[in-house]
């Protein structure tokens, strides 16, 4: 399905499959980044395939999105098994070859994506693409043309979620090939400060912005509910949401203490239903449609997870006023100034915070004050300038690519 205008495109933003729902926190990352750029820049473009596994785009998320982003054109096409083929290949000489990797990643086949093929026909002058897989997905990119948003840092989820070794050849080639496709790039959005400070490192050539927040912190209804939950995780099927709340049920016998709430596709994990009838006062709430409404539902919000980036759901639950309890990781990927609202992982934190309503207020105040600023943080306003910039001088690093 693809829906193309006549006018040409001055941005067009990639992320692979639907993201409507806001599911997981890329997802409610890419919604969040939509909305900056469709109110800073005019003729904005949304590409997709509409066939992804998890996450289609069925009818009522397209409905949606041309509801909640009329300005902008939403093009999808549908990934066949030759497109699947070439993403393979390109990934695989990535690996072997990355010196020549602007040459393999503008290989494409030609008639696989009419909409993409007709997207690109108008010459749009900057791709915004999501993740470093995003480049070998899409049906052939000039790399020079793309900012990317990374997310993480895929090397590192792949150490971190397979137990790898840094010095592992097939880690080494991820390294490698990850390091080599990012050179590429126009510029990088990182999304957390360990990644921008390593991306500053690396690059030091290339423009690198760290936004943590793109816009500032939705409206939250205040609810005069009871607290049902003493504690509450948020989490999708994601293996270190499972991995980090597994891990936590497991070793940390003071959380049977309390009245635990788990939303989101976790819960449909083995090892966490497994382990949830374990526990009488923890409730597998599954996916959640109100997420504000369940937070006012609680007193804290929890984050047992390790693995790279931001993680969105921390900062979701600060916009929403709920003090969290985190592990280290999710510590070192927020912003500095956290300390009031945001304390570590463990029993005495969560005793003080549980039990002490002076405690909990000052915290809960905190979090919304700390949440607000979110949006102001990092670089979000250079990002603005330096787009404007290209923009304004018809930016041109190199010829299109696009099916004949």
């Amino acid at each position: 399905m693809s829906v193309c205008k006549a006018s040409r495109p001055a941005l067009v933003l990639y992320f692979n499959g639907s993201f409507v729902g806001r599911c997981n926190g890329a997802h409610v990352r890419m919604w969040d980044q939509l909305i900056w750029f469709s109110r800073h820049f005019e003729s904005v473009a949304m590409y997709s395939f509409a066939d992804h596994p998890d996450y289609p785009w069925r009818p009522c998320d397209v409905a949606e999105f041309k509801a909640k982003f009329p300005t902008v054109e939403l093009v999808l096409d549908t990934r066949s098994w030759s497109l699947r083929l070439a993403r393979r290949l390109k990934n695989v000489a990535m690996t072997l070859a990355p010196l020549v990797g602007r040459h393999i990643l503008q290989w494409r086949i030609a008639g696989a994506t009419p909409g993409y093929a007709a997207l690109l026909r108008r010459d749009p002058q900057i791709f915004i693409v999501n993740y470093v897989d995003a480049l070998a997905e899409l049906n052939g990119v000039t790399p020079a043309r793309c900012i990317m948003e990374t997310h993480d840092i895929k090397f590192l989820t792949h150490i971190k979620g397979r137990g790898g070794a840094l010095g592992q050849l097939r880690t080494l080639g991820k390294l490698r090939s990850e390091l080599c496709t990012l050179e590429l790039l126009n510029g990088l959005i990182a999304i957390a400060p360990g990644e921008a400070g390593l991306f500053k490192l690396l690059y030091a050539d290339k423009p690198v912005w760290y936004v943590p927040q793109y816009t500032g912190p939705r409206t939250v209804e205040r609810r005069a509910a009871t607290a049902d939950f003493d504690l509450l995780f948020v989490g999708s099927e994601n293996m270190f949401n499972v991995e980090g709340l597994t891990r936590l049920l497991t070793k940390a016998s003071w959380i049977s203490r309390y009245t635990v709430g788990v939303a989101g596709r976790v819960c449909e994990a083995k090892e966490v239903k497994r382990l949830a009838a374990a526990y009488p006062n923890l409730q597998l709430l599954g996916f959640v449609d109100d997420i504000q409404g369940l937070y006012a539902r609680c007193k804290v919000v929890i984050s047992p997870v390790d693995g790279t980036g931001l993680k969105i759901k921390a900062v979701e639950a600060l916009t929403a006023g709920k003090p969290v309890l985190a592990s280290a990781h999710t510590m070192d990927g927020l912003p500095a100034g956290f300390e009031a609202c945001v304390f570590p992982l463990q029993p005495e934190p969560a005793r003080d915070l549980i039990t002490r309503a002076d405690l909990l207020a000052a915290a809960s105040q905190s979090a919304a004050c700390y949440a607000a600023t979110l949006a102001e943080t990092g670089d979000a306003l250079k990002l603005k300038a330096y787009i404007t910039e290209c923009l304004s001088e018809s930016f041109k690093p190199e010829a299109a690519v696009f099916d004949s």
